[in-house]
């Protein structure tokens, strides 16, 4: 199991904007926030991913809060294929619910000093911005990067936290040109390997995600 409350964290570290938000016109990094909190909704035992449906589970409590809007989303999809709970996305997370999803999780952060205020200076005077702490971003980039290019045992969430990043196009953002090849290159060794079967599952869900909103957006 992964570390609780990891990698949505860690994947917006990497992904926010100078302003705090999802950069937009960018379908991929859209998708592989929702894509990470669904993953974690299954690690943490929310939600089962049967073949290539999911299904809830009775823990008897709820999801972290930030998890909550999507753990909703998911409940009204229970039973489906992955590639109808993406369709369903798209007609779900579009304006206020959109926004309530990210503030749910920038409200964590936030609490977990990950982030800082920046102010801006605008035509229409200064505005505040809730940013990424540069020193947390390095961080999480380090920490890839010590765990793919070293030797040594390399986390559940990390694989994850890398595949997210190749599909968004941003390893070649934080790492040279040889490293990033060598990550892809450890990336399709770890899918391989038997051991990581649930990994592979998962992997081919954010795959399908990608493919059906891309389609419908």
């Amino acid at each position: 199991m992964m570390n609780k409350e990891v990698l949505t964290m860690e994947y917006l570290l990497c992904v926010l904007d100078e302003e705090g938000k999802l950069p937009t016109f960018s379908t991929e990094k859209e998708i592989c926030f929702y894509a990470a909190q669904l993953i974690e909704l299954i690690d943490l035992g929310w939600v089962v991913l049967e073949g290539k449906k999911l299904q809830l589970t009775d823990k008897g409590s709820e999801p972290p809060v930030y998890l909550e809007p999507m753990f909703e989303i998911v409940k009204k999809s229970k039973g489906k294929r992955v590639a109808d709970f993406a369709g369903n996305l798209t007609f779900t997370l579009t304006g206020k619910p959109r926004r309530e999803m990210l503030e749910a999780c920038l409200e964590v952060m936030e609490e977990a000093n990950l982030l800082e205020t920046t102010v801006k200076k605008g035509l229409l005077g200064t505005k505040e911005y809730r940013t990424v702490k540069a020193e947390e971003k390095d961080r999480v980039i380090q920490k890839i990067r010590a765990e793919f290019l070293e030797e040594g045992q390399i986390s559940e969430e990390t694989v994850l936290l890398g595949c997210l990043l190749d599909k968004t196009s941003l390893l070649k953002k934080y790492f040279s040109a040889y490293e990033a090849k060598m990550l892809k290159q450890r990336l399709k060794e770890l899918r391989k390997a038997p051991e990581n079967k649930l990994i592979n599952e998962m992997i081919d869900s954010v795959d399908t995600l990608i493919a059906v909103i891309a389609a419908t957006a």
